[in-house]
């Protein structure tokens, strides 16, 4: 039994819900798991496994044992972006239909065609709160913390940022080695705008701009059902209300996903 086909098996008993949580799972199964999502959606061909394995291992190893902004929700995150992406086929274009600068490459999921965009959208979602210290931008600010004196705004997004970059540097954890320097360009700035887009300050903005999606919405679809989020985004004007550079929908779906998470123990 060849690799992959092990990883489709172990996705047949993981199929993408928005409303999974991985409640009762250990860390390291987490690992495991997001390990399996990013195989099923972007596959191993300019991708190194064991490069991806330290990759994640180490992602989880920087978050902080804090109440909320920890490994669990970086994961919860991550699955809600994997699931939005699995059930919308042919949504996302390739990257060369908008510019040509770069090739794409058939996944081995669902989805036909990958861009830079769903790359981005997911490293960024499992990475978007790493060393989070438990604390909001005001309080960093308030107390003096070296981080606001070196990030004005959106202090601790940028932060989250940096060590992403951080832990991409470090020896055998670049899973982006293989792209061109213009692919790595690309996938490197998308990445920093779906985290800095995670700043409260800029959810209500965005969610205004969602919420002009919402009469699109099929009134008896369900996220289960993959239906209405493709049919809302294929009625923006190029995507481009939402998508952006594939950042604001990032904060959006972190938060929708902790309110069903609450309703869920209530």
């Amino acid at each position: 039994m060849t690799f992959l086909i092990k990883i489709r098996l172990t996705l047949s008993l993981f199929p993408p819900r928005f409303s999974f949580y991985a409640l009762n799972m250990d860390d390291t199964e987490k690992v495991r798991r997001a390990l399996f999502m990013f195989i099923d959606l972007f596959g191993l061909d300019r991708f190194d496994y064991e490069t991806l394995a330290r990759f994640f291992i180490t992602v989880k190893r920087n978050y902080r044992q804090v109440a909320y902004h920890n490994w669990t929700h970086g994961f919860h995150v991550a699955n809600s972006i994997y699931s939005i992406l699995k059930s919308s086929p042919g949504i996302f274009k390739p990257l060369e239909a908008r510019k040509n600068i770069a090739s794409s490459y058939y996944l081995t999921g669902n989805i036909s065609v990958c861009h830079f965009q769903c790359l981005a959208m997911f490293v960024g979602a499992i990475c978007h709160d790493l060393d989070h210290r438990g604390f909001n931008n005001k309080f960093m600010i308030d107390v003096g913390s070296p981080l606001a004196a070196i990030y004005s705004t959106s202090t601790m997004e940028h932060h989250h940022f940096n060590m992403t970059v951080t832990i991409l540097q470090q020896e055998n954890h670049n899973i982006f080695s293989r792209l061109n320097p213009e692919e790595y360009r690309q996938v490197l700035g998308n990445i920093k705008h779906c985290i800095l887009a995670t700043d409260l300050a800029l959810f209500f903005p965005n969610k205004a701009r969602c919420g002009k999606l919402h009469i699109l919405w099929h009134p008896n679809s369900t996220m289960e059902k993959g239906t209405y989020f493709p049919q809302a985004w294929k009625h923006t004007q190029g995507q481009g209300v939402l998508l952006g550079s594939a950042g604001p929908q990032v904060s959006v779906i972190a938060i929708l996903a902790d309110v069903i998470f609450f309703k869920k123990k209530i």
